[in-house]
């Protein structure tokens, strides 16, 4: 039998060295305690760290074709963003009112001189 903690083999339910421990954190009477229902089968999945050596062919091959479908999605967001700023051109110059902010005039009138303002005009 495996010990239900640690996995080592044991002729009792935990091996001496998990007994040890638990005895340092012991646990109040009366909590209700789940115990796995098939101990041999959570020691038998383990999940594999190991990969398969892929052949360098097929990493280029793999590196090849993920280089074509960026290259292939940098063109598209190219065409769009051309697109995208000819739109915003186009809308900025076909608009007939000026743009927010630009609604105003800095254009003034001339101020008449004190002399011009003295003399009289004649209706000649």
């Amino acid at each position: 039998m495996r010990c239900l903690k640690c996995g080592r083999e044991t002729d009792q339910t935990f091996c001496e060295s998990c007994r040890g421990e638990m005895a340092r954190y012991p646990v109040k009477p009366g909590t209700i305690i789940q115990l796995p229902k098939d101990r041999s089968d959570s020691y038998t999945r383990r999940s594999s760290t190991w990969r398969a050596m892929i052949s360098p062919e097929t990493q280029i091959e793999n590196q090849k074709r993920t280089i074509r479908r960026l290259s292939k999605a940098v063109a598209v967001l190219v065409v769009l963003l051309l697109g995208m700023g000819f739109a915003m051109v186009r809308i900025m110059m076909d608009s007939r009112q000026p743009p927010v902010g630009q609604n105003y005039s800095a254009v003034t009138k001339p101020t008449d001189t004190s002399e011009d303002a003295t003399e009289p005009t004649t209706g000649t």
